[in-house]
């Protein structure tokens, strides 16, 4: 269900979410996911994207417009 758009990190028309992935860990953030606005959302959740699964850290809702949220998430570690 989400769109992790072309190679170069931009998202297809049309779509709903789109995964920026971390150039430099700073923190434990690895991934920003970008979602349209949706009540509800919280650090308690994961997003499940192609088998990969994010923990949610922070929830931003940029501007307070309640058009998008950010996720701020780290990749949970996949076990072989």
């Amino acid at each position: 269900m989400v769109d992790r758009g072309d190679a170069l990190g931009g998202c297809r028309s049309g779509s709903w979410a789109r995964i920026h992935f971390a150039a430099r860990a700073q923190s434990d953030i690895t991934t920003r996911i970008t979602i349209r606005y949706r009540a509800g959302v919280t650090s308690a959740m994961r997003v499940l994207h192609d088998g990969a699964e994010y923990n949610i850290r922070e929830v931003i809702n940029p501007r307070s417009g309640n058009e998008s949220l950010e996720l701020m998430c780290v990749a949970e570690a996949v076990a072989s």
